[in-house]
């Protein structure tokens, strides 16, 4: 599934979407269309002005059922010319310069958090497109692998 990335980076701001009708609580991991890590880097390329498709990010490193291995994130990435890390913390610790983030959740699927629009409150985008949540209810969907 395609995410559409032309989209990423608009924020309503002082709004906190619904997802699904679900009134504000404790998201879970199923609450969340995620993607496969290589959509999420492809994503993150993509928002960051870089033109490289999934075959082109992952080639020469191994894969399995068309995803990467998240140890292997940061040599894709290295390969446009973008930094990045994977570290495992708690997401209540993710600062602005951390972002973008891309987030594991317990399923072994992924979210990638553009923007922190107000204290508290960060703009994700998974399979069905973008969305703000609180921090705090969208940490226990989280796993800390960022």
């Amino acid at each position: 599934m395609a995410v559409r990335w032309d989209n990423v980076g608009r924020i309503v701001k002082g709004r906190i979407d619904s997802f699904r009708g679900k009134s504000m609580g404790q998201w879970k991991s199923d609450d969340f269309n995620g993607m496969l890590l290589v959509e999420a880097l492809v994503g993150v390329a993509s928002s960051a002005g870089k033109a490289i498709d999934a075959a082109g990010l992952t080639a020469a490193l191994p894969t399995a059922n068309g995803d990467l291995d998240p140890r292997f994130a940061p040599i894709a990435m290295a390969r446009i010319d973008l930094d990045a890390r994977w570290v495992a913390r708690p997401i209540r610790e993710l600062a602005p310069v951390d972002l973008p983030a891309i987030v594991r959740l317990p399923d072994d699927r992924f979210v990638v958090v553009t923007a922190m629009p107000a204290p508290g409150v960060v703009t994700l985008v998974d399979g069905d497109g973008e969305r703000s949540v609180l921090l705090e209810e969208f940490a226990p969907a989280a796993t800390g692998d960022l």
